[in-house]
């Protein structure tokens, strides 16, 4: 005998709007597919089940299979539909522990919730990188001016400061970088690669962003000072806030914060710095950090010889 799952009938009518632009009512679905009101009520409510001359007029009617009747409702695709409704779309990703430590370091500082950061995004990238890209035309046009001004002093047994076709190349290749919006300096001129310019290092963005920071005082952020930070999408590592601040000098609290356990805002107010880190290191699970450390503890004991090997063994495996 045919079956219908009620819930699934009741998401169909919600999608099918009448001419008033308002969902299906039991009423609305009687009077298109043919069968009694009462008779879909019942239906609905498991009171009886239909025959399959009503699962196919109501199927018919709600421009589905008569199966369809039978499966449990697409909740997914109600979420998307509704929230394009109200001009929103779903938002899936992961984010790692440290970006989540500088959202909820900006809304302790600021006030802003991660939603209104995330909204604020690409305004401040689009601010930031056209204040990049201003600050590279204001480095090229003093480096045009100090080559125009060397190169009135190119006379007689001074004739030497005239040599200056490598700087004139280069600042084409940095205009043509800029004029590119080449943010990460991935076209800049064969000039700077010679000179000894490597993106793996730094490049134009990351070193803006250090040096904005720098200018209006910004303390609390720390840029990775060996530069591994670089990242693939040309991005420095950087962390907004000190974790000493927070964690001490526990490594287990430490830990607990950089594996996800524990997130800022989630730290009560009110609690003396021993209470806090107490709280922190409670968070940390007693098995991983008996791992963590014996760990530490087969290293300690271990050579560099022996650990590269290990470290060599092991990125193999991954591969």
């Amino acid at each position: 005998m045919p079956q219908v799952n009620p819930e699934k009938v009741k998401f169909l009518l919600k999608k099918r709007k009448d001419e008033n632009g308002k969902p299906w009512t039991y009423a609305k679905l009687a009077k298109e597919s043919g069968v009694g009101e009462a008779t879909i009520k019942r239906v609905l409510k498991g009171k009886v089940s239909p025959n399959k001359n009503t699962c196919d007029r109501i199927a018919l009617a709600l421009s589905v299979l008569p199966e369809e009747l039978n499966t449990p409702p697409d909740r997914k695709q109600a979420q998307k539909e509704y929230l394009r409704k109200i001009k929103m779309l779903p938002f899936h990703g992961a984010l790692g522990t440290q970006t989540f430590w500088n959202f909820d370091t900006v809304t302790q500082h600021y006030g802003l919730s991660m939603k209104s950061q995330l909204a604020l995004a690409p305004l401040a990238i689009a601010l930031l990188a056209e204040g990049s890209l201003a600050a590279r035309r204001e480095k090229l046009t003093k480096i045009e001016d100090d080559t125009e001004a060397l190169a009135t002093q190119a006379n007689g047994h001074l004739s030497f400061a005239g040599l200056t076709s490598r700087i004139v190349r280069g600042v084409e290749g940095e205009r043509a970088s800029i004029e590119r919006r080449d943010l990460f300096g991935k076209q800049i001129s064969d000039e700077a690669f010679e000179a000894g310019y490597n993106p793996l290092v730094n490049n134009p963005f990351a070193d803006y962003l250090e040096d904005f920071a720098r200018d209006v005082g910004l303390t609390d952020v720390s840029f990775d000072a060996n530069h591994n930070g670089i990242r693939d999408d040309g991005l420095p590592d950087y962390r907004l806030g000190d974790f000493a601040e927070v964690a001490g000098e526990s490594p287990r609290a430490e830990m607990a914060i950089t594996h996800g356990y524990v997130r800022r805002k989630d730290i009560p107010q009110g609690l003396s710095e021993a209470e806090q880190v107490a709280w922190i290191e409670a968070k940390m699970p007693q098995e991983e950090w008996a791992r963590h450390q014996q760990l530490l503890d087969e290293l300690g004991n271990m050579s560099l010889e022996e650990i590269l090997a290990s470290l060599d063994i092991m990125e193999k495996a991954h591969d």
